[in-house]
């Protein structure tokens, strides 16, 4: 009997894995080796699923895609000009170890913006 594997949890946890080396190591220590070994598991594991390096980082960006949207929906819900700004820094800080290792890897990110079109479409997104 074919043993049940997950597909949509391995790939949350591979993501999971490359954001933690991302945040940790930057863009230059992003490798499928690095990923791999943050899982504990084999480099096959993660090709199986993000073929490149860049299919990684295609990943985390796709998790990352609703944060423009997220701030805007911050300030449509509130019209006064400082309670706006308490909310979006609410949203900017980050208030646990989840929440940091994000922004880590959002930080780390902006060094590939110009060498992959997605993250500089992520950023510029935020931008509009």
């Amino acid at each position: 009997m074919p043993k049940y594997v997950d597909h949509d949890g391995r790939r949350r946890d591979i993501i999971e894995a490359t954001q933690q080396v991302l945040a940790e190591l930057g863009p230059r220590g992003l490798t499928i080796r690095a990923v791999a070994q943050r899982m504990g598991g084999s480099s096959t594991v993660v090709t199986h699923y993000f073929g490149t390096r860049e299919a990684l980082i295609d990943g985390v960006v796709d998790t990352f895609s609703d944060w423009p949207e997220q701030i805007r929906e911050l300030e449509a819900n509130e019209t006064d000009p400082r309670a706006r700004l308490r909310l979006f820094l609410r949203w900017l800080v980050p208030y646990d170890d989840e929440a940091l290792m994000e922004e880590r890897g959002r930080i780390n990110l902006l060094a590939e913006r110009e060498r992959h079109a997605p993250i500089e479409n992520l950023f510029n997104s935020a931008d509009a």
